[in-house]
């Protein structure tokens, strides 16, 4: 039987996985385009989802996010995504940013005391639906597959081909 840390491990290497190969093929413009007007693109959303991790990785370690200012307000849940490419960061950044967050995930993961999966989560704005921080990790692997099927629509409008042909 897997171990609550192979699960967690497992999704957050899919998820990876999902990011890069969804967005391997685009132009450093592309990555700015959202599938609508005022859409998210997929930079906000890669952004989005390595900087919320960080603080979920926080909120697991009790340290502060390593996250500069600038790019948690930039990309924080809620944050309105900014259409011109000038306000953020470059593409290559961005990718760096997910890629170095979920390293630093993999390896607090790795270390977590297997005791501590049913310790009260500590006061953060999501505590009521995550309320041990087990739940925190499984939120941490959860939450880019929330954001996957947004890049997936700005492919669509893109018109890449599908990364899934189900």
């Amino acid at each position: 039987m897997a171990s609550p840390k192979d699960v967690v491990k497992m999704q957050l290497d899919q998820g990876s996985g999902l990011f890069e190969g969804f967005t391997k093929d685009l132009s450093d413009e592309e990555f700015f385009k959202p599938a609508v007007p005022d859409g998210n693109h997929t930079a906000w959303l890669i952004g989005h989802v390595a900087t919320s991790e960080v603080e979920m990785l926080s909120a697991i370690t009790g340290k502060e996010p390593e996250t500069p200012e600038n790019l948690s307000e930039l990309f924080r849940g809620g944050a309105p995504c900014n259409q011109d490419p000038a306000a953020y960061p470059a593409r290559h950044e961005i990718d760096e940013l997910m890629k170095s967050t979920r390293a630093n995930t993999n390896k607090i993961l790795a270390t977590f005391d297997d005791t501590r999966w049913d310790e009260e989560s500590p006061d953060t704005p999501f505590k009521d639906m995550f309320p041990t921080l087990g739940s925190i990790f499984a939120l941490t692997a959860l939450h880019q597959f929330w954001h996957l099927g947004q890049i997936a629509d700005n492919r669509r409008a893109l018109n890449k081909a599908p990364i899934f042909n189900m």
